[in-house]
């Protein structure tokens, strides 16, 4: 876990990376890497705190996922800046090859969850960055369509 630069704990960040176990690791275990992103101030059971600070969400979107991945979800909300806080959870320990027992620990962990304090910062949630799937399609009239807010 790391900001966009080192800087001073009080500093506003612009964006956050949450280094995960990688491909491969996950497809040696059968697991998955899990994202969840929350919205409220009980931070209870949602595992170990790696990040605690403020987020300048300067375009209003919050994207997560790996950034190539056009399949990567996105929170649609105000522009500003809010408090974040990423838990991580461990749940593979070690990655074991076959079953001569030789293992190495995971690259990161497989379970992350972000905490948007305060209210519900987000309005609605666009599950692809793909154009022909993203929050605008054409009805049957040609008019424009919104997704569902959340």
């Amino acid at each position: 876990m790391h900001a966009e630069i080192a800087s001073a704990p009080e500093a506003v960040h612009r964006a956050l990376w949450v280094h995960t176990m990688n491909v491969h690791e996950c497809d040696v275990v059968g697991r998955r890497v899990y994202v969840r992103v929350l919205s409220g101030s009980d931070a209870g059971g949602l595992g170990v705190l790696a990040f605690d600070g403020h987020l300048n969400i300067a375009s209003g979107i919050v994207a997560t996922g790996e950034r190539r991945n056009p399949d990567r979800q996105l929170l649609v909300g105000p522009p500003g800046v809010i408090r974040v806080s990423v838990f991580v959870a461990h749940d593979i320990d070690a990655v074991y090859f076959d079953d001569s027992g030789v293992s190495y620990p995971a690259s990161g962990p497989n379970e992350i969850t972000l905490l948007l304090h305060g209210v519900s910062w987000h309005t609605r949630a666009v599950n692809s960055t793909r154009w022909s799937r993203i929050s605008w399609r054409r009805g049957r009239r040609g008019a424009r369509q919104a997704c569902r807010p959340l």
